[in-house]
């Protein structure tokens, strides 16, 4: 038998995903990777199959640009990739 994630559902959890990572936005690097860690460990352990590749492959890449969203909203350095010298 196939389990296949449901779209709605899915949309659903990666916008209850964003709000909660939101909240953990300054909070230390490794309680924010656990976190992330947990919620993919118990996504891929509900919906996890042979056949649900895509689904799980999309959430997985969701996840990981809302944490790197998060992680540049931090900072509020300029790089050199801004255009701008790092010297004076």
């Amino acid at each position: 038998m196939k389990h296949k994630t449901e779209g709605k559902r899915l949309t659903r959890k990666l916008t209850a995903l964003r709000q909660d990572a939101w909240r953990l936005v300054h909070a230390p690097l490794a309680t924010q990777h656990e976190w992330f860690a947990a919620v993919l460990r118990g996504h891929y352990g509900y919906y996890g199959g042979p056949h649900n590749y895509p689904a799980l492959n999309g959430f997985y890449r969701e996840v990981r640009q809302t944490w790197l969203r998060c992680l540049r909203r931090r900072s509020q350095k300029v790089g050199a990739w801004a255009g701008r010298s790092l010297r004076p």
